[in-house]
């Protein structure tokens, strides 16, 4: 078996006493990654490996689709928070991880039941090659360029005092939504269109269908996402790339039209 630890946090992939462990795999479909789980939990008896590569029953999209891996990674949420409730003194997460906040949801769970936490990729010849990938895969639908696509994904690792913290999408586009009714009732004119164009700079890629969107039902406390556009503002002239003072008034109106928007029953994927 060869792997390569790549962070870990109080944890040294091997049980000592009553030490329980979340091991997150990271990397590439067709990778190694799945072998490696099979490979660790035979370590340790018991082990329980969560996985977002088991078929879902009605979901007919490609492997990679959004909506069949939001879905996907939403029941390897769930699996995990019941290996956690029954106490699997090992669980496997095999996932590509390739984002701070997939790795950070399964984090929190364990962590509050006391796990340690590692993350680990497999050292496989052709773990980080695209076209090799892409040939060892097992899934059905995916091709080269969806891998390469994934791979161009993956962000730096963050430490897990901050991965925990990492929104994930649906989390982030209730903050920009709040953040937005929050603006929409500034009485203070020139502060209202300094905050709106920091929100055009901060939230790009969700403000669209933040926009558009009816309210989440999530209410995230925006006093520090507040703080942070605050301080956002420059001081001096703005840059050419920055909306224009046309762009910022339309939309203030779409801004103003949402507050009135009624709450959804239920919200859109993570993904």
């Amino acid at each position: 078996m060869v792997y390569r630890e790549i962070r870990s946090f109080a944890c040294r992939l091997k049980v000592m006493g009553n030490e329980k462990q979340l091991i997150l795999l990271r990397g590439l479909p067709g990778s190694g990654k799945s072998t490696l789980a099979e490979a660790m939990a035979q370590e340790v008896p018991g082990s329980v490996v969560v996985t977002t590569d088991a078929p879902i029953e009605d979901v007919p999209e490609s492997y990679l689709s959004p909506f069949r891996m939001g879905l996907a990674y939403g029941l390897a949420c769930a699996d995990t928070r019941r290996a956690v409730a029954q106490s699997a003194p090992r669980i496997i997460v095999d996932h590509t991880n390739a984002r701070n906040w997939e790795m950070g949801g399964f984090a929190r769970i364990a962590l509050q039941k006391g796990y340690s936490v590692a993350v680990v990729e497999p050292q496989t010849p052709w773990a980080h090659s695209v076209k090799d990938c892409f040939t060892n895969s097992s899934h059905a639908g995916i091709e080269e360029e969806d891998v390469a696509n994934l791979k161009a994904a993956f962000e730096p690792l963050l430490p897990l005092e901050e991965m925990v913290k990492a929104q994930t999408p649906s989390e982030r586009l209730a903050e920009c939504q709040a953040v937005m009714e929050r603006i929409a009732s500034e009485k203070d004119p020139e502060i209202k269109t300094e905050l709106t164009r920091a929100v055009l700079l901060n939230y790009p890629d969700v403000l669209v269908m933040a926009v558009r969107s009816t309210r989440l039902p999530i209410i995230p406390d925006v006093t520090e996402a507040m703080e942070r556009l605050r301080n956002s503002i420059p001081t001096k002239s703005y840059h050419p790339a920055e909306p224009t003072p046309e762009q910022t008034d339309q939309l203030m109106e779409q801004l103003s039209a949402s507050v009135n928007k009624e709450s959804p029953e239920q919200s859109p994927g993570d993904r």
